[in-house]
């Protein structure tokens, strides 16, 4: 019998963080690096040969470039000792106005953080390449979870699965009867049952807030 969805990735990812123990961590990746990588990934003959590489992952390149703008540490500059000065100065009076709600630093995107969540697709969508290709093309901010996996992603997954039923932990019913499936047709998804026809449709539910623990945007 198979083990559950979390305890199989649990395992994977583990046995990465383990080969990572006394590694240093890979230096920051830019957009065309993590772009070649999922091409070389998710390769346009493995998806339809008619769809043009550049403009199937425009969507991801565009969120890419927003996440790095988010995540680039901010340039001191020669008016922030005046305006700290000047903050001292009226204490009194900020101490009656909100506060703004700090917002969490993003963390830059690196070869093992992208390489996480490429693990986690390929065991959630197990002989579907075509479908992990479309989650990171459609839904894009999934590749900004690497730190939500296990509290938020895979408590996800396993509330859909629980919601469309109709499939096993392996994605397929039939394993081979799934492999063949996939083989013959690119966009069937009769081997994973309700859950992968819907993700299909709507590649956000898998970024659904409200399943897991709290994670961030």
């Amino acid at each position: 019998s198979s083990l559950p969805f979390h305890s199989n990735y649990g395992r994977a990812l583990r046995m990465t963080s383990r080969n990572d123990i006394g590694v240093k961590e890979p230096p920051v990746m830019n957009v065309r690096e993590i772009i070649d990588l999922l091409e070389k990934t998710y390769p346009s003959s493995d998806v339809s040969p008619d769809d043009d590489t550049k403009q199937r992952w425009n969507k991801t390149r565009k969120y890419l470039y927003q996440y790095r703008a988010s995540s680039a540490p901010r340039i001191a500059t020669k008016n922030d000792d005046t305006e700290k000065n000047q903050s001292a100065t009226t204490t009194t009076t900020t101490t009656t106005k909100r506060r703004r709600k700090k917002r969490r630093p993003r963390e830059p995107l690196t070869l093992s953080r992208v390489h996480q969540i490429l693990t986690f697709l390929q065991h959630t969508f197990p002989h579907h390449p075509q479908l992990q290709s479309q989650i990171l093309q459609q839904s894009p901010r999934i590749l900004g979870q690497y730190h939500s996996i296990e509290s938020r992603l895979i408590p996800t997954v396993e509330f859909l699965q629980s919601l469309y039923g109709g499939m096993t932990i392996g994605g397929n019913n039939n394993e081979e009867e799934g492999e063949e499936e996939s083989a013959g047709n690119g966009n069937n998804y009769n081997g994973g049952g309700l859950f992968y026809e819907a993700i299909s449709r709507n590649t956000d539910l898998l970024l659904v807030r409200g399943v897991g623990y709290a994670g961030y945007n």
